[in-house]
This record gives structure tokens, C-alpha cells and sequence, in this order.
């Protein structure tokens, strides 16, 4: 049966370590839950920013993510220390608090940034000098990463190296559609002549026949007024030198897209 705050509050003192920790690590797991969904709501709006050339929108989500963090900090320090009370300073409840946290995102993706998250509460609270492993994350808790379903790159093969820089380019799950751009063709080329002489400054020879592939990132960043696509371009099947490439893409006027070639 859970307990409302005000209970908890009033009830605190009566409660076992195991249970006042336990309370205290659900209260942290939703809280960085809480800011993972309010921080992937601004990145969200990146794209639109960018089509659109709201700069100064795009400056002031680029703010409203650094104060995220702090606000989400504080707002967690608080109900900490309104479930915990006089026993805020009891390393023993801390203790357990941080292993069950640790069961908590043992699943996650993100569970570093999760470890994170807890040891800046930990600081907060303790004005910790150094380091205290009993009740901070020092060394991740956990050996490997979580299974997780597969990658998020994008590949692209099949055609002349210009027209896999189109294709990554105008992918409807990552780019942007042809209307929106401007000169592709022609600057795609350019990029495509920079690959290839990459190519052929490599110690690597470049087979006569080889066929070239894209494997892409499936998410673009947004930096400034650029958006980047990052990637890595291969030879043949068995290139095992692949040439890593960073796309610029620019969105200065109404004309459209720019590859910064």
C-alpha cells in the first residue's frame, strides 16, 4: 500500500531503514524519469527550430535544458528532505537507498546518467568532500550495458557515393525531404569527391569495383544554426578502415538546406 507525502512525513520516524529507503529511491527514479521526459520534449522542438530558423527559440531551448537539471535538483532535494525528515543524515538509510535505486535502473539504458542523477542528490544533501562510496556511485554498479534492441544506424549501399550522401540526407526517418533543400545535388557531389579522396589517402587500397556504403547515426544534432549528421563511409563489404564523416547542414535563408560541404 503506498503512502501519500503527507503520511510518509508524519510517519517517517516509525519507519524501518529498509522501507524509508526504499520510499526515498522511488522518489529519486521518478524524478530523473521525470527530467529524461521534460529534456526529450525541448530536444523534440530541435527540428522544427531549425526548419522554421528560430534561432532565438532554438538559443532559448539550448538555456531551458542547462536549467533543467538544476530545477529538477531542487525540486528532488526538497521532497527528499520532506520524506526523510530529522533521519535526512542517516548514512545507514542512504545506504540502502542507493542499492535499491540501483535495482531500480538496473534496466535502463541511461543508468550511468541515472548514477549520476542520485550522486547529485547525495552531494546536496552531504556537501560531500571527496568521494563516499557507500553512498555515491563511484564505479558504475554494473559490469555491461543493458540488452537493448538494435542500433540506431542508418545504412545506405547500392549506388554511387553522391547518391548514398541524397539518400542519408532525404531519409524521411532522420533527414529532411528534397523541398526543403537546396542545391543537393551539387553540393552532395563535392562531399562525395572529399569521401572519396579520403579514400584514396588511406593505406587502404580502394578496389576497382567496390561497392560503397553509408552507416549513419539515426539522430541528427543540433548545434548553433547547424544541424550535424554523423557517420561513416566504407569501401567495399570488407573495408575495415572506414572514413568517418560529419555532415554540416546549414538553413541560412528561405531558399532552403545548405550542405556544408
Amino acid at each position: 500500500m503506498s503512502l501519500t507525502s503527507s503520511a510518509i512525513s508524519s510517519e517517517r520516524g516509525d519507519l524501518t531503514d529498509s522501507r524509508l529507503a526504499a520510499l526515498c529511491a522511488e522518489t529519486v527514479r521518478r524524478a530523473f524519469l521525470e527530467y529524461e521526459e521534460r529534456f526529450r520534449a525541448i530536444t523534440l522542438r530541435a527540428r522544427e527550430r531549425f526548419l522554421a530558423r528560430d534561432w532565438q527559440g532554438s538559443y532559448a531551448d539550448a538555456a531551458e535544458r542547462l536549467r533543467l537539471y538544476a530545477r529538477q535538483m531542487e525540486k528532488l532535494t526538497e521532497q527528499t528532505k520532506k520524506i526523510m525528515g530529522t533521519r535526512l543524515s542517516e548514512r545507514s538509510v542512504w545506504r540502502g537507498m542507493k542499492a535499491v535505486y540501483s535495482s531500480l535502473i538496473a534496466q535502463s539504458p541511461k543508468r550511468e546518467i541515472a548514477e549520476s542523477f542520485f550522486n547529485s542528490l547525495t552531494r546536496r544533501i552531504f556537501a560531500t568532500e571527496g568521494v563516499d562510496q557507500a553512498i555515491e556511485f563511484v564505479d558504475t554498479d554494473f559490469d555491461e550495458a543493458p540488452a537493448t534492441p538494435l542500433d540506431n544506424r542508418r545504412t545506405y549501399s547500392g549506388a554511387l557515393i553522391h547518391q548514398l550522401l541524397i539518400a542519408s540526407l532525404t531519409d524521411p526517418a532522420t533527414g529532411f525531404a528534397e523541398e526543403h533543400w537546396c542545391h543537393l545535388d551539387a553540393t552532395a557531389r563535392l562531399a562525395g569527391e572529399r569521401i572519396q579522396a579520403a579514400f584514396r589517402a588511406s593505406q587502404q587500397q580502394t578496389p576497382a569495383n567496390g561497392t560503397p556504403r553509408f552507416e549513419m547515426i539515426g539522430n541528427v544534432f543540433y548545434r548553433g544554426r547547424g544541424a550535424y549528421l554523423i557517420g561513416r563511409a566504407f569501401r567495399d563489404k570488407g573495408d575495415k578502415a572506414p572514413v568517418a564523416i560529419a555532415l554540416c547542414l546549414r538553413h541560412e535563408n528561405e531558399t532552403g538546406i545548405d550542405l556544408d560541404a
